[in-house]
């Protein structure tokens, strides 16, 4: 059969060719990677909070420990007293008196989180940047009031101090960006699309 037997399609003006898309195969590694970052976050941010409600404050004992990490370490003075001030002065923050109470709500959030990204529910992205977000600005303000408190002591020491607590601050948006890992892709989207992560796997098995 020749071409001409055939014959020739022709499309009206108003028509036009659509290439199908192709099916989003989900992946459930994402989540899944994403859920574990979260436990972690939450994990860190749960320690730091019942530690702190279950502290007395810093002791002595505490006190002569900073004393001699930094002893040495610089050429200006640097006295027990100096030491001791800077202590007194971040547990008199507002930061101190709270930040307890807002790693908990963090972790909690960071588990949910956590635990919604495991199932395969988009709800999960929500609450897992909700705590991260906290936990970020959290470790934003305890870097200020670090800088604040130690303005007295040497350079050396009081860069030691705020640089601490403003590492921290990664931590945060290492957690914000793995709750948003899931919605970068759109095999991690397609995950979030089901019930269930086992529904997700099981599809990824046919």
């Amino acid at each position: 059969m020749s071409d001409a037997d055939i014959g020739s399609v022709i499309f009206d003006e108003s028509e036009t060719l659509v290439v199908p898309k192709p099916k989003v195969r989900p992946n459930a590694a994402i989540p899944i990677t994403s859920a574990i970052i979260l436990f972690l976050g939450a994990l860190i941010s749960g320690y730091s909070g019942v530690t702190g409600l279950l502290s007395d404050g810093y002791d002595d004992d505490y006190i002569h420990q900073l004393y001699e990490q930094f002893n040495g370490t610089t050429d200006e003075n640097l006295t027990q007293d100096d030491i001791r001030m800077y202590v007194e002065e971040i547990e008199n923050s507002s930061y101190s008196k709270i930040s307890s109470y807002v790693d908990i709500i963090v972790a909690v959030l960071l588990v949910i989180g956590g635990v919604l990204l495991f199932r395969g529910n988009r709800k999960g992205v929500q609450y897992g940047t909700s705590g991260a977000g906290i936990m970020t600005v959290s470790y934003i303000w305890s870097g200020f009031t670090s800088h604040q408190a130690s303005s007295h002591l040497p350079k050396v020491v009081a860069l030691t101090f705020t640089t601490v607590s403003f590492v921290m601050i990664f931590c945060g948006l290492f957690c914000l960006g793995a709750a948003f890992l899931p919605l970068m892709f759109a095999s991690g989207r397609a995950a979030l699309s089901h019930k269930t992560l086992m529904e997700t796997m099981s599809f990824e098995e046919e």
